[in-house]
């Protein structure tokens, strides 16, 4: 999925915010899922 079109620039290369992207996509949804199963 190429949702974002991420673009270098002076906060970072475009590969580093896409790894961004995906860690922070990942804990955002397992954070969701503990709070939806009342773990906090």
């Amino acid at each position: 999925m190429n949702a974002s079109n991420s673009l270098s620039d002076i906060r970072g290369p475009a590969e580093y915010k896409k790894a961004m992207v995906k860690v922070l996509t990942h804990r955002a949804l397992n954070l969701a899922y503990k709070r939806a199963r009342g773990g906090l």
